[in-house]
């Protein structure tokens, strides 16, 4: 019985986790929406039209970047070494001509946050899931705190 319970306690807890990932994706697909990112975002210089991505992208064969003010606001400035708190960079990657998925990372206190959307805007993975397949190209870009795209000032 006391088995039982500690079974049933510990996957509610890891369910209780798992929907907060999921909300925290749809929250953020929700702001980007809101905030109309792709019309008043800026985009990095090399990535401001679709323009190809590497043969080993999750992204697709082409994408466009975008970024927040957050991180408009941080390139005017110099001296730090990690993307501030609220940074938000997008990807739109698409393939074979078609949106295939928009990819965000969101600075958070606690560090990256990662989510993936279908072309619906539906959440293909978020949270740990994400970041354990986003890391394994990111991870890569460690001096420049996972971003692959905007080098820090």
């Amino acid at each position: 019985m006391i088995r039982t319970l500690t079974t049933m306690a510990l996957a509610g807890a890891l369910l209780s986790a798992c929907g907060d990932e999921d909300y925290d994706a749809t929250a953020l697909y929700e702001e980007l929406q809101a905030a109309n990112y792709q019309k008043n975002w800026s985009r990095p210089a090399k990535y401001n039209k679709l323009t190809a991505l590497s043969k080993n992208s999750n992204h697709g064969d082409q994408g466009i970047i975008y970024y927040n003010d957050v991180v408009s606001d941080a390139l005017q400035t110099s001296g730090f070494t990690k993307w501030p708190a609220g940074s938000i960079f997008v990807i739109d990657g698409y393939l074979e001509g078609k949106l295939n998925q928009t990819a965000v990372m969101e600075k958070r206190p606690s560090g990256w946050f990662f989510a993936a959307y279908d072309a619906e805007g539906y959440t293909k993975m978020s949270g740990e899931d994400a970041e354990n397949l986003c890391t394994q190209c990111h991870g890569m870009y460690e001096e420049n705190d996972y971003i692959t795209s905007v080098p820090l000032p």
